[in-house]
């Protein structure tokens, strides 16, 4: 299994490669976290030929304190590393030693978490929150409900800065925690803690301030839920972040999600296409003259908007470097780039298998013209089937919420290609499960086909021309 490389988003620059646990959450220290088993962090490898292997640490051992300071995560880790001669109390078969090391002997351990001390919980009730929506028998991880900055610092998760207290203030400023991703949905007092079911929700404006005051930037979203906060209310959310610029790095629009299965108060629903076109239309203005200002547009609708309100993608030089593309802002655009950066190429590849091509009714319209002009060039049978999401309701609609169990149930009993392709993101970030447990052999067993889970254009080309690169046999 190849674990991920994480980039800590901060001056130290450096990186460590972590597998994040799923458990869920406790009540611990006071704090809303998950309580750890053990103390210290867990090394679960270490890369062979790596400085690492150098020095007498092995998996199993868990990491407990460097030059006599306790650390709590892999930022604790890294900072605590960069100094020259490092004394190192690692916890072996329940017995602590020490171990003398140089900060270059500790590039290349594999921990299994990124956090050692638990993951704070989100202190907010907001009533958009798509945790409290999940279905039953879903992925441990949907059900977690963290609101940690230092998984902001780590992986670029949103949080909303309401459970912050002055020992997180200490330590975002010292060890530099820049950029964090921050929620705001509105600037109004009483609108925001509405909108995060948070009566003691502190002024974010002051709490962005703040940030600046420490020389910490920071991206933020607002999630727009229809006559709350998409009118009036975000032109003045618009025109006071931008009015924190340069340290305000970006603010994205998100259209509120809402599932087929979870509970909801009765004024929430989604957007129209004339509310969702309306939304676009009306940050028009704004990042025009964002970018005559500044030759930056700093304000983007998400491409779900974009395709509910039937409005055209903008180019790909309108994203600044695509610094939200993990919150759905720029990916189709992308993926559009990409393919007409391959399709001059198309007439020299060779295609070898015919596929099954799944994806969300969302991106139906976006991926259909593809797949048609790939069957013409190729001449391999290219079926394209946009599924319909049972899991949590017809509702939801984009591709990264498809189940193993809802494409299994679909494609069951057809007449399938070679191979099926799926989305990458359908699956987690080990890309080991489905979002209900499923796991990729599991269903190409089912379905009697390999599957190429492809995230690019390139993937997907390969998949046709005979890579096995992404792919999953069928094998038992």
């Amino acid at each position: 299994m190849a674990a991920r490389t994480v980039p800590i988003r901060s001056a130290l620059g450096g990186r460590v490669t972590v597998l994040p646990e799923e458990t869920r959450p406790v009540v611990w220290r006071g704090r809303i976290a998950r309580k750890p088993e053990h103390e210290g962090g867990e090394i679960i490898g270490v890369e062979s030929g790596s400085p690492a292997s150098s020095i007498d640490l092995q998996p199993g051992d868990r990491l407990i304190a460097i030059n006599g300071q306790p650390v709590h995560d892999v930022i604790d880790f890294q900072f605590a590393s960069a100094d020259d001669d490092l004394a190192v109390i690692i916890q072996r078969s329940g017995h602590n030693r020490e171990i003398h090391a140089t900060g270059d002997q500790m590039i290349g351990l594999r921990f299994a978490e990124p956090t050692f001390d638990g993951i704070t919980w989100c202190n907010n009730k907001c009533p958009f929150c798509f945790v409290k929506m999940n279905p039953a028998r879903a992925r441990p991880t949907l059900y977690l409900k963290d609101d940690d900055y230092r998984l902001s610092a780590l992986y670029g998760n949103f949080v909303t800065l309401t459970n912050l207290v002055e020992n997180d203030w200490k330590r975002i400023d010292e060890q530099r925690l820049s950029p964090l991703y921050v929620s705001v949905h509105a600037i109004d007092p009483a609108l925001r803690s509405r909108l995060l079911g948070n009566p003691n929700a502190p002024p974010i404006l002051e709490q962005l301030d703040r940030l600046a005051s420490l020389g910490i930037s920071y991206h933020t979203q607002a999630v727009l839920c229809p006559g709350l906060n998409d009118g009036p209310e975000l032109d003045a959310l618009i025109d006071a972040i931008a009015r924190r610029r340069p340290r305000a790095l970006s603010l994205s629009l998100v259209p509120l999600g809402l599932t087929g299965t979870g509970k909801h108060p009765p004024y929430l629903r989604r957007h129209t296409a004339a509310e969702a076109a309306a939304i676009v239309d009306r940050s028009k203005p704004y990042r025009r003259a964002f970018r005559r200002e500044t030759g930056h547009t700093f304000l983007f609708p998400s491409d779900e908007l974009y395709f509910t309100g039937g409005r055209p993608l903008p180019p790909g030089n309108h994203y600044d470097g695509y610094a939200q593309f993990q919150n759905g802002v720029g990916m189709s655009r992308s993926l559009l780039d990409e393919w007409r950066g391959h399709r001059r190429w198309l007439g020299r590849r060779r295609f070898t298998r015919g596929a099954t091509i799944v994806t969300g009714a969302l991106a139906a319209g976006l991926l259909a013209p593809i797949v048609d002009e790939l069957r013409r060039v190729s001449g391999l049978r290219l079926d394209f089937i946009p599924l319909e999401n049972a899991f949590f309701g017809s509702i939801v609609t984009v591709a990264g919420l498809l189940t193993g169990r809802d494409i299994g149930n679909a494609l069951h009993g057809r007449d399938l290609a070679d191979i099926v392709v799926l989305p990458r993101f359908t699956l987690d970030s080990r890309g080991e499960r489905f979002l209900d447990d499923v796991t990729p052999s599991q269903l190409a067993r089912e379905l009697g086909r390999p599957i190429a889970f492809v995230e690019h254009a390139r993937d997907l080309l390969d998949a046709l021309g005979g890579s096995d690169r992404t792919v999953t046999p069928c094998a038992a």
